[in-house]
């Protein structure tokens, strides 16, 4: 009998760390279902292998962002302005000051 108001503390314990889990997991979502996902497509492939020709001292990620980026003439929002200065005619931001 002592165990029984433990194993409810518990059960309500795991409940309200699950309903936390969800509520997290569906502003994931609703923040996701705002971004645009772009393929790195052909046009990306082509400019990706014009930059290393460049010899970029980047890595290879970055890279075919930057390469994305410049493609479709967008504006990169990252706080890696170390590396992405390094591109020629990327257009960047940095949100997180």
């Amino acid at each position: 009998m002592p165990q029984l108001p433990k194993l409810y503390r518990d059960v309500i314990l795991h409940c309200r760390r699950r309903a936390w889990a969800y509520r997290r997991l569906a502003e994931a979502v609703r923040f996701l279902n705002r971004v645009q996902i772009v393929d790195f497509d052909e046009p990306a492939i082509h400019r990706c292998e014009q930059l290393k020709k460049r010899k970029i001292k980047i890595g290879k990620m970055d890279l075919r962002i930057a390469a994305t980026v410049l493609e479709r003439g967008a504006i990169l929002v990252t706080r890696n302005l170390r590396d992405f200065q390094k591109v020629p005619g990327l257009q960047i931001e940095d949100w997180s000051q």
